[in-house]
């Protein structure tokens, strides 16, 4: 940049306007494999059905998504009523999905853990506001 005297490269990095969070994994719906354990999802938007027949287990995003002020907050319901859940990324879409212990997942390439969390009543947030460390942070994938 010009006139810059510190010696350090710059970044520069742009917001662009949230645009919602559609569902692009759905098992059984427009070529996604069907749930491997013959266990279909109870409604539109839900994972398989799991083995505490919740009809299976629904994601939300909520909040706002932008590196400057970044307050998403993903909930899953309908989960098994006491264990552990993980929130993870890929960097490749898998369009026919991939069997994943009773369901599937449609993330794919290199996989990254963005949260592992309890699982208390069939439900789970993250990140928790209170002692939270941003979607933005967690999801970042350097180029090296």
């Amino acid at each position: 940049m010009a006139g810059d005297t510190n010696g350090k490269s710059d970044i520069f990095i742009r917001d662009f306007d949230l645009t919602g969070f559609d569902s692009i994994c759905d098992p059984g719906v427009a070529g996604v494999s069907a749930c491997p354990c013959s266990n279909p999802p109870g409604a539109t938007g839900h994972g398989c059905d799991n083995s505490s027949a919740t009809g299976g287990a629904a994601l939300s995003a909520a909040g706002s998504a932008y590196l400057t002020v970044d307050r998403l907050v993903f909930t899953a319901i309908g989960t098994t009523s006491v264990s552990t859940g993980i929130l993870m990324q890929g960097d490749l879409e898998l369009p026919s999905g991939s069997v994943f212990g009773q369901g599937v997942r449609c993330a794919g390439g290199t996989l990254k853990r963005l949260y592992v969390k309890s699982i208390v009543a069939g439900t789970m947030s993250a990140p928790r506001l209170q002692r939270r460390r941003c979607v933005g942070v967690r999801a970042f994938v350097g180029t090296g």
